[in-house]
């Protein structure tokens, strides 16, 4: 999966909140943001600089909506090497193991016994989101 960077903009990003900062990492399969079938998505909460939360998502159909493959109610770990702010651009790295849901309808719950495996290695530069 790659990390998409076009004009300033990017499928990597981080907003803080106060004590509070959510990183967005999307990546797709050959760089093509139009394509959402195959992506992966992290999305990553810290509190106070410690992981407090992550949903990990890997759509299978050609929207975002179900069915999906999900961290929701799945066995992932997520391990978060790296996260170092410098000015607006903060480096990513870290790492998703496990296995991912399937959620076959909006509202379902998610299926381990139709999961699938995830190891994942990210390492990424993600632009700060102002508001």
């Amino acid at each position: 999966w790659l990390i998409v960077r076009e004009e300033g903009d990017s499928t990597a990003t981080f907003t803080e909140l106060g004590d509070h900062i959510k990183i967005e990492l999307v990546g797709y399969v050959q760089g093509d943001v139009g394509q959402t079938r195959e992506s992966l998505s992290l999305s990553i909460i810290l509190a106070e600089g410690a992981l407090t939360g992550f949903d990990v998502l890997h759509p299978i159909s050609t929207t975002a909506m179900p069915p999906v493959f999900t961290s929701e109610g799945a066995a992932v770990e997520l391990t978060l090497d790296t996260f170092e702010v410098s000015g607006n651009q903060a480096r990513v790295a870290g790492s998703v193991e496990g296995s991912l849901a399937l959620q076959t309808e909006l509202g379902a719950d998610a299926v381990m016994d139709e999961g699938v495996a995830i190891a994942v290695e990210f390492d990424a530069e993600a632009v700060r989101i102002e508001y």
